[in-house]
C-alpha cells in the first residue's frame, strides 16, 4: 500500500481534500487548531490503495512548542513516499505564501519522494496560473469529477528531484471586494457592533423562525402519546412507553429546530468567511485584555456548541494557556444548555420572542465574562508567555449550501444519535425512579429529593428539580426530559414551565450558567491533563459559584417582593 501526507497551511482546504478522496467527515474549518492530530484514510484508486494523512495546517518549520506544528514537522522527517502539497488559489497573495512554505519544505528533504501540489479553491478565484515544475492539478474540492483528475496525476507522479517551483514575478493584490468589506467589519467601532448585532439577530431567530417546527413537533409527540394510550392495554409497557420514553425523548427533540439553526448560522458564516473575522474582533477586544494569548479564542467559540471539542483544540497551545483555557471553558454557555435556557427562559417571559431572544443572548454572554473573569485570575497567578495568533483571513466566499446541509444534517443525526440515546435510557431510568414502588409520591426519586431538599430549598429548589439534576450530569439537556418525565406522573403540574414559579426559573438560570453539569467534559479535562485533581477542582468551585449565586438571586427577589 502506498502512503501520502496532505501537507499545508492553515485553511488551504486539506481537510476539504481529504474528505473528497476519502469519503470522510472531518470537520472543515477556517481557523487554526481544527486539525490538531493527522488523520488517517484509505484513497482507493482500483488497483491501488494509498494511506492518506491529513496534517495539520503550518507555516514554517521552525521549532516550536505547539503540538499541532510539531505533528507536521515530526513527520517531515520520516522516511517518505508521496507528498501532496496543498495550497490555496483564492487569490495571488494567499498562493504566494503556500508556495513560500513549500520552498521551506523542499529545501529540508534529502531523501528522494514523489510530489503532487494540489492548488484548490478553483470555483471562487480568476487567477491566471503559470506552468510549475512539478506535477500539478488545480481543483475546487466541491466537484466530484476532481477525484478522477487527482488519481489520474496520482498514478502517474514521476520519481521527484527537489527542485523550486517556477512562479511568475508579479504583485500579489488581496481581494478587492474582500478589501472593501473588511474595512467596515473589521473597524475597531463598527466591527465589534455589526458581530453583537449578528449575534442578537441569531438567537432572536432561534425564538422565532423555530416556534412553528417546534409546536409541530411537540403537537406530534402528544398526539402520539394520546394514540398510544389507546391503543396499549392499561400496565407497565403503556406507563413506560407514554409516561417514560415518550415525554422524556419528546422533550427533548422539540428543541431540534433551535439547534439545527444555531449551527446553520454558525456554518453559514464560516463558509462565507466572516468566522475568522469574528474570531479576530473579539481577540483584540477580549483575550489580550484578560492575559491570553490568542488561541484561546477558538476553544472558546467551538465551546459555545460543546465543551469538549473547545477542551480538545487546545492542543495548539502551549501549557500554561492550555490549562487556564480548559478550566475557563465549562463556564461557558454550551448548546446542551440551551434546551433547559429556552424551557426556563419561557417560564419567564410568556409570549414576547423579542425579550427571550435578549435574554439568551444575554446569558450566553455571562457564560463568556465568567470564562474571561476565570482566566483573569489564573493568568495573574501564572507567569505570562509569548504566544500571539498567527490568523489567516480567507477571502469572502459565497457559500455552498449542498455541502452546508449535507454538514447541518450530520449534526442533526449526532445530536439524535447521541443526545436521544442518553435520554433514552435516563427516561427508562426516571420512570422507574418515579413510579416504584408505589407512585410518585413515595417514590425512590422522591424519597432522594425529600432528602436533599433541605439543602436546596434556600435557592427554590423542590425535590422533582433535584431529581432532575442528577441525569444532567450525563447530559445537560436530559433534565427537561427528566422533569417531563415525572411531571407525566403529576396531574397538578399540567405543563413543564409551571413547575417554575418567576424566582425559582431565574435561580434555576443561575445554577445552570454557573455550576458543571456535565460528567463528560469533566473526564476529558482529566484525560486531557492527565490528573483528575483540576477536574475535581472545578466541579468544586463551580458548584460553590452556582449554590451562592442562586442563592442570592433566590433570596433577593423575594426580598424585593417577586
Amino acid at each position: 500500500m502506498r502512503s501520502a501526507l496532505l501537507i499545508g497551511t492553515p485553511n488551504c482546504g486539506k481537510t476539504s481534500l481529504f474528505n473528497l478522496l476519502t469519503g470522510a467527515q472531518e470537520k472543515v474549518g477556517n481557523y487554526t487548531g481544527v486539525t490538531v492530530m493527522s488523520a488517517e484514510g484509505i484513497w482507493d484508486l482500483g488497483s491501488t490503495k494509498v494511506l492518506l494523512q491529513d496534517l495539520p495546517g503550518i507555516y514554517s518549520l521552525e521549532p516550536s512548542e505547539l503540538p499541532d506544528e510539531r505533528v507536521t514537522q515530526a513527520k517531515l522527517k520520516e522516511p517518505l513516499d508521496t507528498i501532496i502539497f496543498v495550497a490555496d488559489g483564492s487569490d495571488m497573495q494567499t498562493l504566494q505564501r503556500s508556495f513560500a512554505l513549500w520552498s521551506t519544505i523542499e529545501s529540508s528533504l534529502t531523501d528522494p519522494y514523489k510530489a503532487l501540489c494540489v492548488i484548490t479553491m478553483r470555483d471562487s478565484t480568476h487567477l491566471s496560473l503559470p506552468e510549475f515544475s512539478m506535477p500539478t492539478a488545480w481543483i475546487s474540492t466541491r466537484d466530484f469529477h476532481a477525484r478522477a483528475l487527482l488519481a489520474e496525476k496520482f498514478l502517474s507522479l514521476p520519481d521527484h528531484t527537489p527542485s523550486s517551483l517556477i512562479i511568475l514575478p508579479k504583485n500579489a493584490t488581496p481581494d478587492a471586494i474582500t478589501q472593501r468589506i473588511d474595512r467596515i467589519v473589521l473597524h475597531p467601532i463598527a466591527g465589534p457592533f455589526i458581530l453583537f448585532c449578528m449575534l442578537g439577530l441569531l438567537f432572536q431567530f432561534l425564538f422565532s423562525l423555530a416556534r412553528i417546527p417546534m409546536d409541530a413537533i411537540e403537537f406530534m409527540v402528544a398526539h402520539l402519546g394520546t394514540s398510544l394510550n389507546a391503543y396499549l392495554p392499561p400496565g407497565s409497557l403503556q406507563s413506560l412507553i407514554t409516561q417514560g420514553i415518550l415525554p422524556g425523548v419528546g422533550a427533548v427533540l422539540v428543541f431540534l429546530p433551535q439547534i439545527l439553526i444555531l449551527f446553520f448560522f454558525l456554518l453559514l458564516l464560516e463558509d462565507i468567511g466572516y468566522l475568522p473575522r469574528a474570531t479576530f474582533l473579539v481577540d483584540q477586544l477580549m483575550l489580550r485584555t484578560f492575559g491570553l494569548s490568542g488561541r484561546s479564542l477558538i476553544p472558546f467559540l467551538a465551546s459555545f456548541a460543546c465543551a469538549i471539542p473547545g477542551i480538545l483544540a487546545t492542543r495548539t497551545m502551549n501549557k500554561r494557556d492550555r490549562l487556564i483555557t480548559m478550566l475557563a471553558i465549562p463556564w461557558i454557555g454550551c448548546s446542551a444548555r440551551l434546551p433547559v435556557y429556552v424551557v426556563l427562559i419561557s417560564a419567564l417571559v410568556p409570549g414576547s420572542s423579542s425579550l427571550k431572544g435578549l435574554l439568551l443572548l444575554l446569558l450566553c454572554l455571562f457564560g463568556l465574562m465568567m470564562a474571561a473573569l476565570v482566566s483573569t485570575t489564573l493568568g495573574r497567578l501564572l507567569p505570562p508567555s509569548d504566544s500571539s495568533l498567527l490568523l489567516e483571513l480567507p477571502t469572502y466566499k459565497i457559500p455552498h449550501m449542498r455541502s452546508l446541509f449535507r454538514a447541518l444534517g450530520l449534526k442533526a443525526w449526532l445530536f439524535i444519535s447521541h443526545t436521544g440515546s442518553i435520554i433514552f435510557f435516563i427516561s427508562v431510568a426516571i420512570w422507574f425512579l418515579a413510579s416504584h414502588p408505589q407512585g410518585l409520591a413515595t417514590s425512590y426519586a422522591a424519597q432522594f429529593g425529600k432528602f436533599l431538599e433541605p439543602v436546596f430549598l434556600p435557592i427554590g429548589f423542590d425535590w422533582k428539580i433535584i431529581a432532575a439534576l442528577i441525569p444532567s450530569f450525563a447530559a445537560r439537556e436530559a433534565m427537561i426530559g427528566a422533569l417531563a418525565t415525572m411531571i407525566s406522573f403529576d396531574a397538578e403540574t399540567p405543563h413543564l414551565t409551571a413547575l417554575f414559579p418567576f424566582k425559582t426559573a431565574c435561580s434555576l438560570l443561575i445554577w445552570f450558567a454557573l455550576s458543571c453539569q456535565c460528567f463528560a467534559t469533566l473526564s476529558v479535562i482529566a484525560k486531557e491533563t492527565q490528573s483528575w485533581r483540576w477536574p475535581i477542582t472545578i466541579f468544586c468551585a463551580m458548584t460553590l459559584c452556582a449554590y451562592f449565586g442562586s442563592f442570592l438571586t433566590y433570596q433577593g427577589l423575594g426580598l424585593l417582593g417577586f
